[in-house]
């Protein structure tokens, strides 16, 4: 019969949790933080190719009826 493993104490609980967020934060710095809501350029920028980059992911075609600019 397996025994259990040992509980953890309140310290190791908060140790662990610690260790945790401290990663977590690492990851997000890491990957790098989502664009400011309040910067327009980015928020342009994201308007105009959002919808064709998203078009080219999935292949399918724009409709020249719902998009003047469609080629």
């Amino acid at each position: 019969m397996q025994q259990a493993a040992p509980q953890l104490s309140d310290a190791d609980s908060k140790a662990k949790l610690a260790s945790l967020a401290a990663q977590g934060h690492a990851t997000q710095r890491s990957v790098g933080a989502p664009p400011n809501p309040r910067d327009s350029a980015q928020l342009g920028q994201l308007a105009r190719n959002h919808g064709k980059d998203t078009l080219k992911a999935i292949g399918a075609k724009c409709d020249p009826t719902l998009d003047p600019n469609c080629k």
